[in-house]
């Protein structure tokens, strides 16, 4: 409701804006109007690119903003042929007449909304688009089978694929969120390594578990979500992930992205994770037991850092990851 508040006073805000240039072109005063005219444009194409805005909405203010930069243009047109017109001949006498110009326009590289349209456009990575967490997203339906991520799992490493490893939910049971979050706090030294250049990935989640032991943080654990809000997908998880200057989600594509959801498929991460085929070991980051060298069985260890591990593959285009450092990757 907030939302739609705010995308109806902006809107107010661009037509009076524009209603402006009209009437300081009408009196004449064209640099005032030309500006007043590109700051409409301006106003009229941001509101165009605001999330979960309706078809409608969107053409009626993309349409609004041509307009209001054809203005623009036409002035432009106008002021630099009546420069050329008042020249007067070199030999002449004549005094040259008051000469019209245009303050170029300056464009605010920090105001909120450029800053927000490159926040936007940091969106897309590796062919999928990454909204924004605050972006409004669709609750889907509660599903009484486990939830599957129409965009195919994360492509695997070579290490992985050469065992042709079977995807499946651990103990082919349907897991609650609840499974997700550890009954005890787990170390950093149980964290149990698969694939070899994702060392950063282990490293900066073992710190965060250290972290946590010292701290009583949750830091990592804390980035894997649930469907809220009464409704629970079973099989289905939110990863909230600083990326591109923001915090975005790796879950559920927000409405605006609904459009390119027949090419690129809808961003989710389900509980699937790469078993090997014959000794029915999970093939990613796991918890090793803090008194045994094995790692336990994966149907009772916490899930939710082999979850991670998987968002993050995803988000860099698969578990074959050419490595990274933690510094970026702890973030």
């Amino acid at each position: 409701m907030n939302q739609v508040v705010n995308l109806y006073a902006s809107e107010r805000e661009a037509e009076a804006i524009s209603s402006k240039a009209s009437r300081a072109e009408f009196s004449k005063d064209y640099d005032q109007a030309f500006k007043l005219y590109i700051k409409a444009a301006e106003a009229f194409l941001h509101l165009s690119r605001v999330t979960g805005a309706t078809d409608t909405a969107t053409q009626r203010w993309k349409s609004s903003a041509n307009k209001s930069l054809e203005r623009a243009e036409k002035i432009k047109r106008f002021v630099e042929a009546s420069r050329r017109a008042v020249i007067p001949p070199s030999n002449s006498d004549q005094q040259p007449a008051a000469e019209l110009h245009l303050t170029p326009v300056a464009i605010d590289h920090f105001s909120h909304q450029e800053q927000l349209y490159v926040l936007k456009r940091g969106s897309h990575v590796n062919g999928l688009i990454f909204p924004l967490w605050d972006d409004p997203i669709s609750m889907p339906n509660c599903q009484s089978v486990g939830y599957i991520d129409p965009d195919g799992q994360p492509k695997l490493s070579p290490d992985q694929e050469r065992v042709s490893p079977i995807w499946r939910r651990p103990g082919f049971t349907l897991l609650s969120p609840a499974t997700t979050k550890p009954s005890r706090r787990i170390l950093p030294q149980e964290i149990l390594q698969h694939v070899v250049t994702d060392c950063s990935v282990c490293a900066s989640i073992s710190v965060c578990l250290e972290h946590g032991r010292r701290f009583g943080s949750t830091l990592a654990e804390s980035s894997v979500r649930s469907l809220s809000d009464g409704q629970q997908v079973n099989g289905r998880y939110d990863i909230r992930i600083l990326f591109n200057g923001a915090w975005r989600r790796i879950g559920e594509v927000s409405p605006i992205n609904q459009l390119f959801a027949s090419f690129q498929g809808f961003l989710v991460v389900d509980d699937q994770l790469p078993f090997h085929p014959t000794e029915g070991t999970v093939m990613c980051m796991s918890i090793l037991s803090p008194k045994s060298t094995e790692a336990p069985d994966v149907e009772e260890a916490p899930l939710w850092p082999s979850l991670l591990e998987k968002a993050y593959m995803k988000l860099m285009g698969g578990y074959d990851f050419p490595g990274s450092n933690s510094s970026i990757d702890l973030q």
